[in-house]
């Protein structure tokens, strides 16, 4: 299969990696000093949890293709990145395009894509991996082979996308097909959020905060999910039912939010992010509080406490921006 990669950073590392692996034809789009690294050397990547190295040789453009025939495109960007790129992505020719990683404005996304015909299928996915791009290697956390949680934005897939990602993906990687994945996207948001209120409140250093703040953290995650449940969107994933009720499930998470800001987890999975896209973290709370203006008078005490507390975006992008 002929794969396009989109947005090298640790997540398209990754997915472009297991296309590698499956025996994909995979073309991958990096421009400068990280293009002629993977040139030169390969798509190294460290494996921090599995304690293992990985090479792979991927075909390097440094503009993205228009007019060559792919199978799938996949486009691993944030937000603004993926709407500045819209006229490039509109010019793949692939039956199906997937959209990668956090998108409040996916609809937006979708429906400029769909207008201009250039693909089949327009999907959106997340790959639940996290990590650090070095200079010439990706440091990569992950549990298992992970996978991508992926759907259109509204609906069930169709049988073809099923069975064309499962030509493309036939290793431990799989295609986590779910539906709707506009409230998958809301959800994670509600998630991620507290932790990089908490994280740029803490200076990009996690085993800062105290078990009170992560706490609060906690709590307004909770707040997050009530709101999405008040507005009608079911929770997702699936399973996550009653997460931030509260109840048992509650604590147990809370137990597992202390461990990860104690270790180097917490420091690849969110301090290293926070500390590297400050304007996407910005870009995403500005995402959740137009979904905040549905339900204005609904509380939200402590996501509010944390984001004051965290101090103005302004100075937060320019403290960590680059």
């Amino acid at each position: 299969m002929d794969v396009l990669v989109v947005g090298i950073g640790v997540i398209g590392s990754y997915l472009a990696h297991a296309a590698c692996d499956a025996g994909n034809a995979v073309t991958v789009v990096a421009r400068g000093r990280w293009g002629d690294t993977i040139r030169d050397r390969g798509l190294v990547i460290h494996h921090h949890v599995q304690h293992k190295t990985t090479i792979d040789h991927p075909y390097v453009v440094d503009g993205i293709p228009q007019g060559e025939r792919f199978d799938v495109a996949f486009s691993v960007m944030r937000q603004d990145q993926q709407i500045a790129a819209l006229d490039q992505l509109e010019g793949i020719d692939a039956d199906l395009l997937v959209l990668v990683g956090n998108n409040l404005r996916a609809q937006e996304l979708a429906d400029r894509l769909r207008s201009h015909g250039h693909a089949r299928r327009v999907l959106f996915g997340f790959q639940s991996t996290a990590g650090i791009r070095k200079a010439d290697h990706v440091e990569c956390v992950r549990w298992g082979a992970t996978g991508l949680d992926v759907a259109p934005l509204h609906g069930e897939p169709t049988a073809s996308d099923k069975n064309l990602l499962a030509r493309v993906f036939t290793g431990g990687y799989r295609p986590n097909w779910t539906h709707d994945f506009e409230d998958w996207l809301l959800y994670h948001a509600a998630a991620v959020l507290p932790m990089c209120f908490v994280s740029y409140l803490c200076g990009c250093d996690l085993r800062a905060a105290s078990h009170e703040l992560l706490r609060q953290m906690v709590a307004a995650q909770g707040e997050g999910y009530a709101l999405l449940a008040r507005l009608g969107h079911p929770v997702a994933p699936e399973g996550n039912e009653g997460l931030l009720d509260g109840g048992l499930k509650t604590r147990m998470w809370l137990a597992v939010v202390w461990i990860v800001a104690r270790t180097k987890i917490g420091t690849l999975c969110v301090d290293d992010h926070c500390r590297h896209a400050p304007d996407e973290m910005r870009d995403l709370e500005v995402g959740f509080e137009r979904i905040r203006g549905l339900a204005p008078d609904f509380p939200m005490p402590a996501w509010d406490a944390l984001l004051a507390r965290m101090g103005n975006w302004n100075e937060v992008c320019r403290r960590w921006g680059t």
